[in-house]
């Protein structure tokens, strides 16, 4: 089985080409069951097949996605990279009291102008 990065080139195609800026869909069989993939334009998708399913063969040959066998190790960057990273806080005693002078000073302004 191989591990295959899909991406759409239908964003780079003229603006007056048939297909510009389309959604693309292609089926493939994964065990018994058909399915069916949508890829927006510049997106990619990873396919963990064993064979190139036909109609992404007839994408490949009208210029329409281009296909990349990828390594394991390059698809859990992938997956890595695309995990939200954990925000911590520095130092929030200061943070919250820095946020309390500002809205003192905005409710000290407010009464002023009045």
């Amino acid at each position: 089985m191989g591990i295959y990065k899909i991406t759409s080139l239908t964003n780079m195609l003229g603006k007056r080409e048939l297909k510009s800026n389309s959604e693309l869909e292609f089926d493939y069989v994964e065990g018994m069951v058909n399915r069916t993939v949508k890829i927006r334009p510049g997106s990619s998708v990873f396919l963990d097949i064993s064979r190139l399913p036909l109609s992404l063969q007839k994408l490949r040959v009208k210029n329409l996605i281009a296909i990349s066998e990828i390594t394991e190790m390059e698809m859990n960057e992938v997956i890595e990279a695309r995990k939200p990273k954990q925000v911590i806080e520095k130092n929030t005693k200061k943070n919250e009291e820095t946020t309390k002078k500002i809205v003192e000073k905005k409710k000290h302004e407010k009464k002023e102008e009045e």
